[in-house]
Order: C-alpha cells, then structure tokens, then sequence
C-alpha cells in the first residue's frame, strides 16, 4: 500500500546479542526514573539539580581546554568530568571514546555529577562507548571512581580489559541503564567491582556481562548496596553476582545467567541479605558456556554460606538448573528443587518456583520471558529494591492472561524485564506520502496492541506547525512549503509507557505537472518484453500505472513503480502500447511508443536426435481439422539445458490414415499461419525438418488440415537460444555431395538393419571443429519401404528417424545432426536395401559468424497464385533480404520449399542469386505428390535466392522459417 510504513515491535524486548543491541525507535519514560528504595536508603537522582550542562563529543572544533559549550564541547569525557561541578550534567554524544575515565570530583547530597549518553532502549550502537577500541582492544577499565560520592553514571556503553566499572571507597554512586562487560580479549575480568568502605551504591537497569570471572563482585567491607533490575550475564562460564562479606546487600528483580558459578553467591558473612523476584537462568547461550567446565558437577544456582544464612530472605525467585546442578545450597546444603529447599527450610523460598522461564528471543539474548514464563504476574512488588518499571523503563503491567500470584500490587513479573504490550506494534499509513505544498495528507494510526489500551496520541508533524494530541485514529494535515518532513507518532498507553513510531517522510514538492515514462526491454522469453514506469513523476504520490500492450489482451494495473510488469507477445509485428499512470491527486495522463515485437538472433545447440513424441502410442491420431499442442517447457527443460528456446528443430513425419493433406507448425499460441510444414501423402509416412518458434507458453502447435486422419512423429535434433556464449554459429558452404552410394561410395547400397559411418569433418569445407552440419539426406532405389536414421557417431541406438524412403521413389529430407567426437556421422537403415545421397550445405562451429532468427511461418512464394511456374530448365528468383521482418543484412534463409503439380519426376535447387548453380538437389518432385523440404540457404549479395526445376513443369511455394545474420 503506498505511504504504509510499517514499525514492528513484537511482545517481548529488544534482543541483545554480544556487545551489540537492535535498536528501538521508542520514546517515552525516561531512564532516570527515581528508585524506590528502602528504609535508610537514599535514591539516585538521576536529574540534573541545577547548573549547567557540559557537552562532550569528538567532532572538529571540540576542545578539551574551553567550558563544553554545545558548539564547543569537551572532545573527552575525562576533561569534562574534571570540569564538573555539582548538580551538572556530562551530557556524551554517542562515539568512541578510548579513554579510561577517572573521577575525581563529587557532587553533593541532592546534585550529584550526573554523566549521561543515551537511551539504553535503543541499543548499544546509538550509546556512547567508553573504553572500547574497534581494533578489539580496550583500556583497562572504562569508568574509576575511587574516594568520590554522589555521581551517576547512566546510558553508556563500558568495557574494560580488566572490568567496565571500578568503585573504591566510593558513596552514592548509581549505575544506571548502562551496558558493561569486561574484554573478551583481556584477562579474566568482572563487569563491575565493589571494594573498600564504598557505601550505599545502586546498580539498577543494566545490562552487565562478566567474561570468565563473575560479572558484579562486591567485596568485603562493601555496605549498602543495591542490586535491581539487571540482566546479568557471563559469557565464559564464571558466577553471576558473588557477595563476600558484605552484609545488607539487596538483590532484587535481576536476570542473572552462569553455568559454572552461582548465579547469586552470598560468601562469608554477608547476612542481612534480599534476593527476591530474580530468575536465575541456565545461560545465555549453553552452548557457548558449556565447555568451560563440566555441567553435572554445576554449582547452586543460588549459593549461600553459613555465616551469610542469619537474616537472609529468599523468596520469589524462579530458577532454571542446567544439567544436573541443584538449585540452591544453603549453608553447605544443596537442595534440588524450590519445593525440597522450602521443606528443609521453613520460611525460605516459600514462593521460588523451579521451571522453564520461558524465554523469548534468541539464547544469547539478556534473556526476557515470554508469554507462556511462569514468571509472568508472580513477583512481590513489596521487595526491597523492587522498581516500579523494568530494565528499558517499561511500566509494570497486568497481563490479563495469568492470575495475579505476586504479592502487593500481585501482577508484577520476576526479573528484570515486564512482559509488557508497551513493546506493542503501532504503525503509521501516510496518504499520500508526496504532495504539494499546499495539499493535504492523513495519517491513519494501526495499533496492533492488546493489554494496556492507548488513551492518546501525539503527534508531530515535523514542519514546526504545534503538535496535535487526539484519541482518533486518522489525523489530517496540510504543509504549506515545500520539503521533507518527518512525522512522528508518540501512542501513550493507559499505564503511562509510550510508544514512538518514526520514518514516516512526507515529501511536499512544488505544484506540477504529472509527468508519464514508459520504457521496455526484451526478457529471455522469445517474445517477452519488461515494461516499466520507473522515472514517472508528479507532486503527488504516483498511485497506479496501467500497461495496455496493443495486441489486444487486457491491460495490466500496478501500484509498483519499481517492478512495472512483463507481457509475452503471441505474434510478430508492430504494437502500440500505452501507459496511464494516476496520482493521489485524481489526475490521469498517457504516453504511448511504438514497439516492434520480433525475436532475437541466437546460436544454436546441437543435441542428440530425441523422440518427442508418437501419437501412434496414443489413444487417437490427429483428426482431419484437428490440432495438437506439443508442451516442451518445463517437460523438456533438462533437454534444453534450463535455456529458454527461441526456436526448435524437428523432423515431423505425417502417417497419413488413408488420403492426403498436410500439416502446419507453428508457435503454440499465435495465429495459425497459411503456410504447410510436411504434406503427407494417402497411406504413406512422409518427413520433414522443421525449425520452428516456441511458443509464448513454451510449446509448439500441429494444426492438420482437412484430409483426413494422421499420426505424428516428431524427433528432435537441436534448439537455438540467446545464449551465445555455448552456442555454435552457421557457416554456409556451396553445396557439395558427401556420399553417393550409387557409385559405390562407403561400399555401396545399406543393406538391412545396417549402419554406415561416414566421416564428414574434413569434407566438402566441414572442418574438425564444426559441431554439427546441415545435410540434404536422399534415399533411391529402395527395395522396401523402410526408414533411415542420422545421428552423431558414437551414440547407441536410434530412437529417431529422418527419411521415409519407398520403392520407385527419390525422397529427400533435410537433416541437422550434431557429429560425434571423431567428426562423424551414422546412417541407419531399417529394412530392404537403399542407395542414399548426402550433400553439405553448411556447418555449426563455435568461431562461426550466423546467428539464427525465427519467424512465424511465412508465406514469400506460390507460382499457383502468380500463374508462372516453373518450367524445365527454369528458375525464378525470391526477394528475401529486406522484406518484411527480414532485415537487409540478411546473409541466410531458413525455408521450407514444395514442390506441387509436377508433370514429371524432377528436383529443385536453391542457391544464392548470382552464383553458378551447384551440381546438387534440394528436393524430389513426382507427378501427383506435394513433395516439401527443409532449405537452408545462403543469400546473394543482393538478398535473393534462386530456386531451379530440373524437368517438367512444377508449382513452387516458399514458407520462410528464419533468417541468419552476421553476429
């Protein structure tokens, strides 16, 4: 649909792959949401108090030495942190940063130094990245903060060769919607690390990977801290969260994935814990872990020492073992399951769950649940630490499908992500997209939400007219000046979260004209052609675009100005094809060109004589009148080695049922023309070689005419195709007489059942690395009706023949056969004994210069219709080159030549115009017989042929097949 751009966002969050996260074009609850935390424990804030805001990006002009101004900001963030002052904001543009970055100032209670990039919503490559090197090294830790209190780090991307994040003596520090990890290139490192008297830290919404060693450490002497809300991952096998000796830490409503550590260890004495609402995953990716040690003997997945058991809560959690590892180990003690743990340990874990979380998305994701997770609507929204919106700032939400089992509000989800409609898919139509200035546009608003309904939307037109909020789903709009403009679409669901819809361009242009283009090209069909409205233009979005092709089939409407549309043609000739396109503005015009449809030159490809077909093994013959269709693509597409044909050759043999008539073939699919192909005589089995178009729906027809009842037998030999490049090319020669078996040539008479091989490269100007010849195969003196077979030396068996000879008769038939390896042929007779003639008329080579044109069976000449024919000792000259679709450098025809009411047995030749008659024959004619033959010849330099009558008076007709032409 044109204007329909489409922003899909499936029910689950972003997937986050390595150090990489897809991107989320979403607006909305910022990520410096306050943290309710509690009793005792202060809030980050992650506003700015008051003061300014130094900006940092590494663009020209930058300056490490000015104030970091936003049109002269600071190039690295460790001089705009030295420069900051409480209450101020660091705010990164999104870059590289290869720098450690040490702070060395603090803030104050209620202005902390805040230093922000983006929105970890969008994914790492929209966040600013610190520490890290695209050469794949890293500085040794991103951020170190040692001594300093009251700074807030949120929306940045931060590796370190030894850990992303370092605090050391450190207090109200807050690590927020950040992406961490250590360096898969460095030793084995934590993400982030708590040490020394540091106090009172918050570590929430982040997305933090540990590489070998555990991915947050909080040492001894470390109080006060607050985990929540984190996907915690290690990627090689290490702990996910280990606490030692630190009591009071709070570790609520995080993703935590290990294999070969604890996904939450409580060491030493770190009593006075929380770990509630957490999933506690088997891996991120299982089979990336795995290896780094020996899954059966697996570590807890929460562990808890002695010492750290007084005071400490576990419940809520939902754990998913991997292998055959216990769940928990609580004070030396493992335990399988939530339900075996619960009975050991009154109080504890009354609520933990042991289950498939159900995740959503790939397995090396941070790992949200999806819509069948048991932790869905099971967490205790009361927990110490808990948020009111999870790791992208997502309100909480009731998902109507589960009941509410959690405690408090009952419906929050467990761990770090909601499953949430605020991820929803809401698109935005624009039509029509183009306009001109002055014109008006709608957009019409497709909410594919389900849970939380979308009380209203905002929207931005992007030409600095004011935004309009409304609850209706269409919204129209007029732009008075020309431009690009974005649109932007801001849904706000009825618990809070937004959704931002963008690229929705309009694009308003001055007031004009539409403008049509048509353009055509061939396609590989014979008579194919690609039509197209690409270039079309017009201040309004173009909206549909007809084809009429001329010929008379109905048109073809569109809306794709890229694709346009293709049309095969079932004839030759000249059409006029017109293209009407529309705009949304309700105008129409027309262009129109004329088109000469004709079919393309190409080489050809000799193959081994094939039977196609038999209608003697069929239940009926072809009925007097009657037309048979002979389907060669897709059936015979190996044959053709996958090419699309242009043209086909076959040796058509008519059995006649009993009275004489004749045959027409043409491309299945056209006109049927006035010409004949093989004219068969009462009783008799009368061939000849057809070359002959495919059709547009890749077959060939037989129309039989009125005479009666006749069966067909139609061989293959060969195809030309506009494939040049494994074709061969025609080479005429003046004729020459190969074999004569009348004089004794190749031993004489062929016997019955017998096979003669005759060499023909090297004679009559054939020369070794011909391919295949043209023949002109004549049987005499037989002694039986039999038939003969032409087929490439070297091949077994003879499913195809090429002449029907009888007694008492000369019978001819022209003949295309590939040579086999030693450039020869055999020749096959079938039954009694025969005399054969076989003269050369030309060769197919890969250095050769003709390519082949076919034409729909032609009609150039019938003496019954002039009233001249040809009398003994006479010719008449033909016009070919430059006639109808026959172009004037034509340098060979392709015809098929009869002989009809002959008055005494006769031959004809067919030479080029001006050269001396060769001693040579193209057909037999007899008194009372319609005798044709396949004729392929050279023009003279005047573009004609001469066809000569030995004896008699005879009437000649001349259908034109193709032509050659010099390529």
């Amino acid at each position: 649909m044109p204007g329909f751009r489409h922003v899909r966002r499936s029910l689950q969050h972003p997937v986050h792959r390595g150090s990489s996260v897809r991107q989320r074009h979403l607006a909305g609850l910022a990520v410096a949401t306050v943290i309710a935390l509690g009793a005792g424990l202060p809030a980050p804030v992650l506003a700015v108090a008051d003061g300014a805001t130094l900006f940092v990006n590494p663009v020209s002009g930058c300056t490490d030495t000015g104030s970091g101004t936003q049109a002269a900001p600071f190039c690295t963030i460790q001089a705009a942190v030295d420069a900051a002052q409480p209450g101020q904001t660091v705010q990164v543009a999104a870059a590289t940063y290869r720098e450690q970055v040490t702070l060395t100032h603090s803030g104050e209670p209620g202005k902390p130094i805040t230093v922000r990039g983006g929105d970890i919503r969008n994914g790492l490559s929209t966040l600013p990245l610190v520490g890290f090197d695209p050469g794949g090294t890293a500085a040794d830790h991103g951020f170190v903060l040692n001594g300093v209190h009251d700074v807030t780090i949120t929306g940045l991307g931060i590796r370190g060769s030894l850990g992303a994040v370092q605090l050391a003596d450190t207090q109200l520090v807050t690590l927020d919607g950040n992406i961490m990890g250590g360096s898969t290139s460095g030793p084995q490192t934590a993400g982030i690390h708590l040490s020394g008297t540091t106090a009172s830290t918050t570590i929430s919404r982040n997305i933090v990977r540990g590489l070998a060693r555990t991915a947050i450490v909080v040492d001894a002497g470390v109080t006060g801290t607050i985990l929540t809300t984190n996907a915690v991952d290690n990627q090689a096998g290490g702990a996910g969260i280990q606490i030692t000796d630190a009591p009071g830490t709070v570790i609520t409503s995080n993703t935590v994935s290990s294999v070969c550590g604890p996904a939450i260890g409580l060491l030493g004495n770190s009593s006075k814990a929380v770990v509630e609402n957490n999933v506690l995953a088997t891996g991120f990716d299982t089979g990336k872990n795995a290896p780094a040690c020996d899954p059966s003997q697996g570590t807890a997945k929460l562990s808890v020492s002695a010492d750290s058991v007084p005071g400490t809560v576990a419940d809520y959690n939902l754990a998913d073992p991997f292998g055959n590892a216990p769940v928990y180990n609580w004070a030396g003690t493992s335990y399988a399951t939530a339900a075996d743990f619960t009975k050991a340990v009154p109080q504890q874990g009354a609520h933990d769950i042991t289950a498939d979380p159900h995740y959503s998305g790939n397995p090396d994701t941070a790992l949200p649940i999806g819509s069948n997770s048991p932790g869905i609507d099971s967490a205790d929204a009361n927990a110490p630490g808990e948020l009111t919106t999870d790791l992208y700032g997502y309100q909480r939400i009731d998902d109507p499908a589960f009941p509410n089992t959690g405690t408090g509000s009952g419906y929050y989800d467990r761990g770090a992500f909601e499953f949430t409609t605020s991820s929803r898919s809401v698109a935005v139509e624009v039509q029509p997209r183009q306009i001109p200035a002055g014109a008006s546009t709608t957009l019409t608003l497709h909410d594919f939400g389900s849970w939380s309904p979308v009380v209203s939307y905002t929207v931005d037109f992007g030409d600095g007219t004011p935004t309009v909020t409304t609850t209706q789903f269409s919204v129209q709009h007029t732009y008075q000046t020309a431009g690009s403009y974005q649109a932007t679409v801001v849904a706000t669901e009825q618990n809070g979260d937004t959704t931002t819809t963008g690229d929705t361009t309009v694009q308003v242009s001055p007031p004009g004209l539409l403008v049509p283009k048509l353009t055509s090209s061939r396609n590989s069909n014979p008579l194919g052609y690609d039509f197209s409205d690409f270039g079309s233009t017009s201040p309004w979005s173009l909206e549909s675009f007809s084809f009429d092709f001329g010929d008379g089939s109905s048109p073809v409407t569109t809306t794709d100005v890229i694709t346009g549309t293709s049309h095969t043609y079932a004839n030759e000739g000249d059409y006029t094809v017109t293209l009407t396109v529309t705009d949304t503005g309700g105008r129409s015009e027309k262009t129109s060109q004329l088109l000469h449809v004709a079919y393309q030159a190409g080489a050809f490809h000799p193959t081994t004589p094939m039977r196609l077909l038999d209608t003697r093994t069929l239940p009926s013959s072809v009925a007097a009148g009657g037309t048979f269709d002979l389907q060669l693509l897709p059936n015979y597409s190996n044959y053709f080695g996958y090419q699309q044909p242009t043209a086909v050759v076959l040796n058509v043999t008519a059995v006649s049922k009993g009275r004489d008539g004749h045959v027409t073939v043409y491309p299945t699919g056209s006109k049927q023309p006035t010409t004949s192909s093989v004219n068969y005589v009462g009783g008799q089995a009368v061939p000849n070689l057809i070359t002959v178009p495919v059709g547009p729906t890749g077959a060939v027809s037989f129309a039989n005419s009125w005479g009666g009842d006749v069966d067909l037998v139609v061989d293959i030999s060969g195809f030309y195709s506009t494939d040049l490049s494994s074709g061969s090319r025609f080479t005429p020669l003046t004729p020459a007489r190969l074999v004569d078996t009348r004089n004794g040539d190749t031993g004489g008479k062929l016997g019955p059942d017998s096979t003669r091989n005759i060499k023909v490269a090297g004679s009559g100007g054939v020369p070794a690395n011909a391919t295949a010849v043209i023949l002109n195969l004549t049987g005499t003196d037989a002694t039986e009706t039999t038939h003969l077979d032409v087929a490439p030396s070297g091949t077994s068996g003879y499913g195809a023949s090429n002449l029907n000879p009888v007694p008492g008769q000369d019978r001819a038939n022209q003949v295309i056969v590939p040579l086999g390896p030693d450039g020869s042929i055999n020749v096959y007779n079938h039954a009694g004994s025969t005399d054969i003639v076989l003269d050369v008329f030309g060769y197919y080579s890969p250095d050769g210069k003709g390519l082949f044109t076919p034409t729909t069976p032609t009609r150039l000449l019938d003496t019954r219709t002039t009233g001249t024919p040809l009398s003994r000792d006479s010719q008449t000259s033909l016009q070919i080159a430059g006639t109808g679709n026959v172009p004037a450098n034509a340098t060979g025809a392709v015809l098929n030549v009869t002989a009809t009411d002959s008055t005494a047995p006769s031959y004809l030749t067919v030479f080029p115009d001006g050269q001396t008659r060769p001693g040579t024959s193209n057909l037999n004619a007899q008194p009372g017989v319609d005798v044709p033959n396949h004729v392929t010849t050279p023009l003279g330099t005047d573009g004609r042929v001469d066809v000569y009558n030995h004896d008699g008076t005879t009437d000649v007709l001349a259908d034109l097949l193709g032509y050659f032409t010099a390529g």
